[in-house]
């Protein structure tokens, strides 16, 4: 079966259902074939968000975001998510990550946020 792919060109982060192919300034793990790791350093943070298939039209996304140092999980972010500049959902981390459940596949921009501060962001498009 396809294997989910990460595409980079100018600022947004691409995941794609094929091949593997490299990202530039972020990193990526393949945990299975409908499994993805994506990680992005912001500032002292790290931003990591695991995307998953679930079927043809729809992915699952888990976010998590550590010390850049300690490697510890952060609490009390908040993250964001927009599609086509539309803030669909807002949460906070709770004990270790947010899930994000049935995406269409599509462009999405996740967002960090701490005490109203923008920290960050990640642009997928999922396909």
């Amino acid at each position: 079966k396809d294997k989910i792919d990460i595409i980079k060109t100018n600022r947004d982060i691409y995941v794609k259902l094929c091949q593997p192919a490299n990202a530039l300034r972020t990193s990526k793990k393949i945990l299975s074939n409908d499994t993805i790791s994506i990680s992005k350093i912001l500032d002292s943070s790290i931003l990591d968000i695991e995307v998953e298939q679930v079927n043809e039209n729809l992915a699952n996304a888990r976010v998590k975001v550590y010390d850049k140092k300690s490697k510890m999980p952060l609490k009390g972010l908040r993250v964001s998510l927009f599609n086509k500049e539309k803030e669909i959902a807002s949460n906070q981390i709770g004990i270790e990550s947010i899930s994000f459940l049935d995406l269409k596949y599509g462009y999405y921009r996740f967002t960090l946020n701490k005490r109203g501060i923008y920290i960050g962001e990640i642009s997928i498009f999922i396909k």
